[in-house]
């Protein structure tokens, strides 16, 4: 009915039946909290979850049972059922969580399973090393240990599993990731942002028949691979994704990728678990997987923050092209008003020195941008990014009855910040920012990054003197260009004042204020 280009749309009738089903939530929820005298700890479309305040199985039933009695004599149609018992449950956020649920088997005896919904361990698109560790991670927290010790052996584990994951003794098999083809690959537009779509394209050229139609799931690592002279080459996300065919005949050019699998796989999953639990976070995660705890560093910003946008927060910190995949690329206009996309210098280091001294020539054009031009388009879509994140657009998470709007609402809700109320009563999710500090700061990281040599070079890895002198070389025609935009970019990536903080302003006078006591 919600649908526009349905035959039976009818959006009158589409609102009608998600007000009527909100209203029914939210008065079992009232009759619960009134009336029976219990917490409603959450509740989602057609159902609640209630704070019994009891351990007794005998006595959660018979409660269960009363809540079911009190909400069906509401209503001749409708019914109410006890749908399981938890025994303890970590609630991440809406449709996320995972809890110990409580059976009773044939014999009569109670037994403890393991339920998760909608958190990454479920998914597909992480690889089975990331989801053992949560697995492990959500155990622990599960567990109903003391908190200290909990925190501790996740740190350990994680500690262990960074080391393994380095000195290559972790079978191969734990690494691939699996994504399925939607379509042939030629057929797709963003071929080379795809992983899965490189290997199937690959396969397809080798003439192999067999993971290359619509439908079948494409297995794939992601890997870094050897040249001829011994020096790691520089390629995209998607070009360094293998099938584990093609890395077992590599004879030993091939080699997985460990930082990727550290920072991008077992590292985000593992932050969002454990977000809610005290005593550990981000940098602590880090700092136990062996990757560089400073970039992660809690600041006053990011403790007013929920999880989800704290972890947005930290990653920000990381150079890497996943980071920037969501960018749009940048556009710069010819002389003769025509449109090309510059795609940085890390793109122009695998291309020929021909195509580097054109780089800011439109196709079939002789006459390149200035390095004032081309400084004053960056600046312009610098500008352009920092604008839309002053109108201040506020985004719903409620994706039945999405909301977005500028108005600030002060309506007062229980376990919701201010501000943060939907204006729309029909919402009932919570709204964020649709551009974040962490979103604008990634934008204006991604323009700086295009022009970036030091950083372009410093990615080749740090004893290959020889790939960097040819970077160098190969840049020199457009060196002037590069630098200028660059530094251009950095003054106003400098001015944001979002991910760094100097302490040297703040507390570096108060040896001159002393002399003067």
């Amino acid at each position: 009915l919600g649908f526009s280009n349905s035959r039976f749309y009818a959006k009158s009738l589409a609102e009608l039946i998600t007000s009527q089903g909100r209203e029914i939530l939210q008065s079992t929820v009232e009759l619960v909290q009134g009336n029976i005298g219990r917490t409603v700890i959450y509740g989602d479309t057609d159902s609640i979850m209630v704070d019994t305040s009891t351990d007794q199985l005998a006595d959660v039933i018979a409660l269960g049972h009363i809540i079911k009695k009190e909400v069906n004599k509401r209503y001749r149609l409708l019914e109410i059922e006890m749908d399981g018992v938890f025994k303890r449950m970590l609630l991440l956020k809406k449709k996320k969580y995972a809890a110990i649920k409580i059976e009773r088997g044939a014999d009569g005896k109670e037994i403890e399973v393991v339920e998760a919904k909608g958190l990454d361990m479920v998914r597909r698109d992480w690889c089975p090393l990331a989801k053992q560790a949560s697995q492990f991670c959500l155990d622990q927290i599960l567990s109903g240990k003391p908190k200290e010790e909990v925190v501790g052996a996740i740190h350990e584990h994680l500690a262990n599993l960074g080391n393994s994951v380095r000195e290559g003794t972790v079978p191969l098999n734990k690494y691939v990731v699996t994504k399925q083809l939607t379509k042939r690959p030629e057929d797709y537009p963003d071929a080379k942002n795809q992983p899965h779509v490189q290997v199937a394209l690959r396969r397809r050229a080798a003439g192999k028949r067999d993971g290359v139609m619509p439908g079948e799931t494409i297995p794939y690592i992601m890997c870094s691979e050897t040249g001829e002279d011994g020096t790691i080459l520089e390629q995209s996300l998607a070009e360094r994704a293998r099938s584990p065919e093609e890395i077992s005949s590599s004879g030993g050019k091939l080699k997985v990728d460990t930082d990727y699998y550290i920072s991008q796989q077992v590292f985000p999953v593992i932050c969002r678990l454990v977000a809610p639990i005290e005593g550990t976070d981000a940098a602590h995660i880090a700092e136990s997987l062996g990757m560089d705890a400073s970039k992660f560093k809690a600041t006053g910003l990011h403790a007013t923050l929920n999880p989800t946008e704290a972890l947005e927060n930290a990653l920000s910190g990381l150079d890497d092209d996943d980071r920037f995949k969501d960018c749009e690329p940048l556009e710069l206009k010819s002389r003769s008003g025509k449109m090309f996309e510059f795609k940085g210098v890390r793109e122009l280091l695998k291309v020929d020195d021909a195509a580097v001294a054109c780089a800011f020539d439109a196709p079939g054009e002789d006459a390149p941008l200035t390095p004032a031009q081309i400084a004053n388009q960056t600046r312009l879509r610098s500008r352009s990014a920092i604008k839309k994140y002053y109108q201040g657009w506020m985004v719903s998470d409620d994706e039945m009855n999405p909301c977005r709007t500028r108005n600030i609402c002060l309506r007062d809700l229980p376990d919701t910040a201010p501000g943060t109320a939907p204006p729309d009563l029909r919402c009932s999710g919570t709204m964020h920012p649709e551009i974040s500090e962490a979103k604008l700061y990634t934008e204006l990281s991604y323009l700086s990054r295009l022009f970036d040599i030091a950083g372009a070079v410093k990615a080749l890895g740090q004893n290959n003197e020889r790939a960097k002198t040819a970077a160098l070389t190969k840049l020199a025609p457009i060196r002037n260009a590069l630098d200028f935009t660059a530094a251009q970019s950095a003054v106003l990536l400098n001015k944001s004042g979002y991910k760094w903080i100097d302490l040297s302003s703040l507390f570096g006078t108060l040896g001159q204020h002393k002399k003067h006591i």
